[in-house]
């Protein structure tokens, strides 16, 4: 499926207010002529994107000495 649209903006602004978790409001404005329907199409794909399910996920970091190239 193809939706045209004009432009898309996305703001984000980090939230560390809380010491036990990192939020990212974020907000998306899609502009061109998409009725309610399609826009909601561009927005379900957003919550299923593989970047957000990523960074959606509980993190670890893990220090080694070497790591191969």
């Amino acid at each position: 499926m193809r939706i045209s649209y004009e432009e898309v903006t996305v703001k984000v602004e980090l939230d560390r207010s809380d010491e036990t978790k990192t939020i990212f409001n974020y907000q998306i404005d899609i502009a061109g002529d998409l009725d309610e329907a399609k826009k909601q199409i561009v927005l379900n794909m957003v919550k299923n994107c593989p970047v957000k399910k990523t960074l959606s996920k509980p993190l670890e970091f893990i220090m080694n000495e070497s790591m191969s190239s």
